[in-house]
């Protein structure tokens, strides 16, 4: 068992072994396959106005779920089926998705092997439920045409490593169906499957030409169960700011329920800076529902005069209720209201309704209900005056002529507001819009404010103010009383 031969052996037999481990475990380069896809189209070229159809699909690990979004092309738009037909304003989002397999060039051809789908990435999403290793699911994005035939369809997966942060777009992909595993460009953003990826997410639609004027806050809560009946608000406080002179206004309930004004402390115009300059334009919303179709109907346009007919009863569902009609209807809603007012004349009313709990799976969001509503705001455009009439016949008709210039420039302006009103209220009208907590929380953010507290304060500084006051008046009346002077004098002369 000592002998020459069998050591000799045992060493080329651990010599073997140990080849064996290092080639295992060397790292050994990515084996690339020949394949005659290489350098050309995944897909025969397809015509992108023939896209009827888009569909995407990913696992959600947080909802233990699929999340999918489905377009169809109604028209020359865009609709999103599974939000009450809700229209896709997104057009980037949209030619992004459409264009995204259109000339999708293999880089290379990683694998023929279908065991390798774990690995890199591509099991197609719909076998979450059969497949352990649900982070080697893909996300799978089918195009269609007005026939439900497939143009296109692949099963995205892992991003390649080692890849620099400026180049992240080559990923592992499979067409479902197929075992081989390609290589190719493509970039992610269009593969987006939530809701608010595919709409216009400024919800108050504000743009430079529509310069705010100014911004009210009035933030009240109603009983849901009384919202519409005249119940009682009750008031945290009703805050203003107008953005051209920066005036700052605030009022809140005194110990008797009496709205008082009173001085606002900087951190809270910080505050409310805050949520006009950061929110305004930033309002998004993840999903919609219809209102009834005669409610619709009724919000459409400006209306003339008030409505009895019971039509914008249903708006209670939702936490609003018509209370009034000035100028337009008036409302109350249950968590108040953002009132923004444009340099164009155009209010837009932001009113916070009831909350609506979205749950599915283990992903639970607090999301509320919101409503808007433009109306027109005609004191913002100056009504002309008209001149004294000159003695001059010439003169007078010259400054006739002038006057009713301005009056048609003015009229022309209002025309244009109320036709934005109404181009506003069209778009606004067939929705209650479901907005997350948290955006709605910071267009009402909590203010430290104690009226008490404050109105003392304000009391003894002005007391404070007084007593400076009349102490210096008292200085200024002795060191000019000619009397006191004298007194002192002989005072002095007693001493000496």
């Amino acid at each position: 068992m000592n002998s020459p031969i069998f050591k000799t052996a045992l060493m080329g037999l651990l010599a073997l072994v140990a080849a064996g481990i290092a080639a295992a475990y060397f790292p050994w380069p990515e084996t690339v396959i020949e394949s005659e896809m290489v350098d050309k189209p995944l897909f025969e070229e397809y015509d992108i106005s023939k896209v009827r159809s888009i569909s995407i699909v990913r696992y959600d690990t947080n909802r233990n779920g699929l999340e999918r979004i489905q377009l169809e092309r109604l028209g020359e738009k865009w609709i999103i089926p599974a939000n009450s037909k809700f229209i896709a304003t997104n057009a980037a989002q949209i030619g992004l998705s459409v264009n995204c397999l259109k000339n999708c060039i293999v880089l290379e051809n990683r694998s023929s092997n279908q065991e390798n789908h774990v690995e890199y990435g591509v099991i197609d999403p719909v076998e979450y439920e059969s497949t352990p290793n649900r982070s080697s699911l893909g996300t799978k994005i089918v195009l269609q045409d007005r026939n439900n035939k497939e143009l296109a369809s692949l099963i995205v997966g892992s991003t390649l490593k080692n890849q620099s942060d400026t180049d992240q777009k080559k990923n592992f992909v499979r067409i479902p169906g197929e075992p081989n595993v390609y290589v190719v460009e493509i970039d992610r953003r269009a593969l987006a499957t939530t809701f608010p990826s595919w709409v216009n997410p400024n919800l108050m639609q504000l743009s430079q030409e529509n310069k705010i004027d100014s911004i009210e806050f009035k933030n009240y809560r109603v009983d849901p169960a009384q919202i519409g009946t005249n119940g009682d608000k009750r008031w945290l406080y009703r805050a203003s700011i107008n953005i051209k002179d920066q005036a700052f206004k605030l009022t809140a309930p005194d110990k008797n329920g009496e709205m008082v004004e009173i001085e606002p402390r900087q951190e809270d115009t910080q505050k409310l800076g805050m949520a006009m300059s950061q929110q305004m334009g930033q309002i998004f919303f993840t999903d919609v529902k219809r209102k009834p179709a005669a409610t619709a109907a009724k919000l459409k346009r400006l209306a003339k005069e008030d409505d009895t007919s019971g039509d914008l009863d249903p708006l209670g569902q939702f936490g609003f209720a018509k209370v009034g009609f000035e100028d337009g209807f008036q409302f109350d809603a249950t968590g108040g209201e953002v009132i923004v007012r444009t340099a164009d004349g155009v209010n837009i009313s932001l009113l916070n309704g009831t909350l609506s709990t979205n749950s599915s799976g283990n992903d639970k969001t607090l999301n509320q209900h919101v409503m808007l509503y433009a109306t027109v705001n005609e004191s913002v455009f100056e009504v002309p005056e008209r001149a004294t009439p000159s003695s001059d016949p010439a003169e007078a008709e010259k400054q006739n002529k002038a006057y009713l210039r301005k009056v048609q420039a003015r009229r022309e302006l209002i025309k244009s507001a109320r036709q934005r009103a109404d181009d506003l209220n069209q778009g606004y009208a067939n929705w209650c819009y479901v907005v997350s907590e948290k955006v709605i929380e910071a267009l009402r953010p909590e203010l430290s404010i104690d009226v008490l507290t404050q109105k003392v304060e304000i009391d003894k500084a002005a007391e404070k103010d007084d007593a400076t006051k009349r102490d210096e008046q008292a200085d200024d009346e002795t060191t000019n009383d000619p009397s006191q002077e004298s007194d002192a004098e002989s005072s002095g002369t007693d001493d000496n």
